[in-house]
């Protein structure tokens, strides 16, 4: 025997209104999005790229970072590009060119400085203090002749600089 309770439900669960049709169909979209959305996660993270490492701290222990300092520094020298080298001197370099009244390129090269320098290298000679770091360069004319003038670098203003020569 069934009870009027029974038929009621019976026949609600025959009678289709189309809302339990379209519950699963939004269930099923909101599981595609899902998954889609972790696989382009997934994707997005194993193809990005890696972050830029910082650049290494100033250090006159260095010999990378002093080498193309000197380097930069030599390349003016043998471009004849002054200025741009008396940019790269700290303020005891500048000071002392003030003091000898010289341009830097009398003051570096001496009695050569009416001649071209048509190289400009560093030599194995290094040393180095707590506060500087000397490399010894050296600087090939035209005529032949060789200068070997040893540059005293200094930290100031967190850069690399030329102090003495």
């Amino acid at each position: 025997m069934r009870t009027i309770f029974e038929d009621v439900d019976e026949r609600t669960n025959r009678e289709d209104d189309g809302k339990e049709g379209r519950t699963a169909i939004l269930l099923w979209v909101v599981a595609i999005l899902s998954v889609a959305t972790a696989l382009g996660t997934y994707r997005w993270i194993t193809h990005r790229r890696p972050a830029v490492a910082p650049p290494p701290a100033v250090s006159l222990n260095d010999d990378s970072q002093l080498n193309a300092t000197v380097n930069q520094f030599n390349g003016f020298v043998k471009a004849g590009n002054w200025e741009d080298a008396q940019k790269m001197l700290s303020s005891e370099g500048l000071k002392r060119l003030e003091d000898e009244h010289k341009t830097l390129r009398e003051s570096l090269l001496g009695d050569k400085s009416n001649e071209r320098v048509v190289e400009a290298g560093t030599t194995p000679s290094r040393s180095h203090t707590p506060s500087t770091a000397r490399l010894d360069c050296g600087y090939f004319f035209l005529d032949g002749q060789t200068r070997i003038i040893p540059i005293t670098l200094v930290i100031e203003n967190g850069r690399l600089m030329v102090n003495s020569w």
